[in-house]
């Protein structure tokens, strides 16, 4: 019978604090421009015009924006325009 060495790792450990704030979340949506950030899977797009109807629908939202990442991570540059141009943004996988 031939050794084999066994690791086990201790879940139990203290987490690290890394001192990021989620960012703060509007008490109300309705007038607000939404970004949808398509991570590439198929399905997402397949859900998103739906999304966006129930939305408009439901909270009122003004506008929606979309883009697909193209790389991982999206670009620092398609980040600051969802930024500058949405109050919320949808990263989804849909999958």
């Amino acid at each position: 019978m031939s050794e084999s060495t066994v690791f086990v790792l201790d879940p139990t450990s203290k987490p690290k604090v890394l001192g990021l704030k989620l960012a703060e979340r509007p008490a109300d949506i309705r007038g607000l421009t939404v970004g949808f950030l398509d991570s590439g899977w198929w399905s997402f797009g397949v859900v998103l015009e739906r999304y966006r109807e129930l939305l408009a629908e439901r909270f009122g939202i003004r506008a929606v924006t979309y883009h697909k990442k193209k790389e991982r991570p999206a670009p620092k540059e398609l980040l600051d325009e969802l930024a500058t141009k949405c109050q919320i943004v949808i990263n989804g996988l849909a999958n």
